[in-house]
């Protein structure tokens, strides 16, 4: 029977549907196959399951099935059987509950990359604006905007911060982390810092091997201390990675590495680029390379080197 949903054989699992006498077990079976069905994007065996079934209290199984939908097709067939009874508490207001509903779903389409879903679920009255209820932790990152940086969906992250999304503190970290270039840099364009432990973007974009990340972290006027500059350095050395080490050296030597005060005594003074000559080619001004035709184009600002 649940091969049957999943795989799209809609009158062999009807006839299966059928054979079952017993009126509680026939309703949790129709559950079970709403699920399996909605997992095989099947509309034929999702419509036998739903058609002569009405929901008066919260089905647990079939809102899961609902939460879970990433076709839209798919999820509008289940959202309008089950969307008058979507909440567990009997008492909460429909139209509130459906709003929660719609807006907790909008955040896992947003985690899963699902950009179509996401402005569906506006359209049917999710809030587009995501505000996180927590930071990230040491361990991995819990806020939103930095899980969608690290699995590199710089489209996603382009509509969630023009959307009112704060940046969160490791998100940067987290998209240099994945590589996805893009991601970088909408997170750049928006503003965004490395600040949850300064210096972990640029290792990760050089662990990474990432030279287009790299130029753009070194390009896009954020704070490089010669220390961070330092520990990017000796971890590409170590790691044998000569492009990535040379990009950096060559930072050290004519880039403007900005004089913000420190309060501690641990970093090193920044490095100034010389004043009386100027060095004009392309590799002292740490060009970026352009981004590619599928790159997000949702921002109409770019980012450029800063002079030699």
């Amino acid at each position: 029977m649940y091969i049957a949903a999943f795989q799209g054989h809609v009158e062999v699992l009807r006839t299966l549907l059928e054979i079952e006498s017993n009126p509680e077990r026939l309703s949790w079976l129709h559950e079970e196959c709403v699920s399996f069905a909605r997992e095989g994007n099947q509309e034929g065996p999702l419509d036998v399951c739903l058609q002569s079934t009405c929901y008066e209290k919260y089905p647990i199984g079939v809102v899961s099935s609902l939460a879970e939908a990433t076709s839209i097709p798919i999820f509008d067939r289940i959202y309008r059987l089950c969307k008058d009874c979507i909440s567990v508490d009997p008492q909460q207001d429909t139209a509130q509950a459906q709003t929660e509903f719609l807006t907790a779903t909008f955040r896992r389409a947003a985690a899963a990359g699902n950009l179509v879903m996401m402005k569906h679920l506006v359209r049917l009255g999710a809030s587009p604006t995501h505000v996180d209820q927590r930071g990230d932790g040491n361990v991995k990152y819990q806020a939103l905007i930095s899980g969608v940086a690290a699995k590199g969906h710089a489209d996603v992250l382009a509509y969630l911060l023009e959307n009112g999304a704060e940046i969160t503190s490791r998100a940067l970290e987290a998209a240099c982390q994945h590589g996805n270039p893009d991601t970088v840099r909408v997170l750049l364009v928006h503003g965004a810092r490395d600040t949850w432990m300064p210096g972990n973007a640029l290792l990760e974009a050089v662990k990474g091997e990432n030279e287009t990340a790299l130029r753009l972290l070194l390009g896009a006027g954020t704070i490089v201390y010669e220390d961070q500059r330092r520990r990017a350095l000796d971890a590409a050395q170590q790691l044998g990675l000569s492009s990535m080490a040379k990009i950096l050296e060559e930072y050290g030597q004519r880039a403007r590495i900005s004089p913000i005060p420190r309060t501690t005594g641990t970093s090193s003074p920044p490095i100034r680029a010389p004043s009386a000559t100027r060095d004009t080619s392309s590799d002292a001004r740490c060009a970026l390379i352009p981004p590619a035709r599928s790159a997000v184009t949702s921002s109409r600002r770019t980012l450029s080197a800063p002079p030699a």
